[in-house]
């Protein structure tokens, strides 16, 4: 309902330079240089002053920027607002990594007493700045995903309805000697290599890795960035371990997903819009009631 440019224009002035502002949209810095310079074509107007420092708003930049923030406002306000009149369907987001089976199945137990609420599975792409896209635009094209999550949301834009605390497990190569185990414990990890999801990425994850430091250096640690499909791929060609959930125990069929004598936990829960639809709204009390009924 109004020129996304402004979007851009928004996150410029937010973080003062248009590199900062590329990192926080997952774009180059070319490309937020690009869209700016259209804005100002189609303005007709100069909206930055670039210095060696970033940028600084001219004063018809100034002028924009406070009546755009109106606009942007007002726009939101209006497909909320026709969102809220008419949507009944809520759409769930899907994917390998971040499957819509374990929603789906409380949905099976509680739907009859929600008639007039339809889900719609909808599929989307598992690659991390991908996923922190859709994150930050919940309630766009996808209003919920179901996944393990860390306190801060990777600093997305979106809430969390906390489920459950699952155990941290292991996933293991199908040929792997540990494989055919049904509890692993800390013996049996010593002298195997082990993916763990780089340092500051999740903290629950963090705990268990400062524990693996100070307490099982026998235990090769090898850091991944982020968990995709590409990373339980090379778990399996190269005859590793690594740090798994009961969600991602049908993922790949040639890993074996094991439970761990530890307390070591994640949490799991539904990612919602920062302003959820009175449908969402409604779906995530149900949530709530199914799982205090089930306490």
């Amino acid at each position: 309902m109004y020129n996304r440019h402004l979007d851009i224009l928004m996150m410029v002035v937010e973080k003062g330079s248009f590199a900062k502002a590329a990192e926080a949209l997952f774009i180059s810095s070319t490309a937020v240089m690009k869209q700016i310079n259209l804005l100002e074509d189609e303005l007709g107007v100069v909206l930055f002053k670039r210095t060696n420092h970033g940028v600084e708003l001219t004063e018809e930049g100034k002028s924009i920027y406070q009546d755009a923030k109106k606009i942007i406002r007002l726009s939101q306000q209006a497909i909320e607002k026709a969102k809220q009149m008419g949507q009944k369907t809520i759409r769930i987001g899907s994917s390998l990594m971040r499957p819509a089976r374990t929603i789906m199945e409380i949905w099976a137990e509680i739907r009859t007493a929600y008639p007039s609420i339809q889900l719609e599975i909808v599929p989307f792409d598992d690659a991390h700045e991908s996923y922190l896209r859709l994150l930050n635009h919940l309630g766009e094209d996808i209003d919920i995903v179901a996944g393990t999550f860390p306190t801060t949301l990777w600093n997305c834009q979106c809430r969390v309805l906390p489920l459950e605390r699952m155990p941290i497990m292991i996933a293991a190569p199908l040929h792997h000697p540990l494989a055919q185990k049904k509890c692993l414990t800390w013996q049996d990890l010593d002298g195997q290599t082990l993916f763990v999801v780089e340092k500051g990425e999740t903290e629950y994850v963090d705990c268990l890795r400062e524990e693996i430091v100070k307490n099982h250096p026998l235990i090769h640690i090898q850091n991944v960035s982020s968990y995709d499909t590409k990373t339980f791929n090379a778990c399996e060609r190269s005859g590793s371990l690594m740090l798994s959930t009961q969600t991602w125990r049908d993922l790949h069929p040639s890993l074996v997903t094991i439970p761990v004598d530890w307390d070591f936990t994640i949490p799991y829960g539904v990612l919602y819009p920062m302003h959820p639809t009175p449908a969402v709204q409604t779906f995530l009390k149900a949530l709530v009631n199914h799982r205090q009924n089930h306490e």
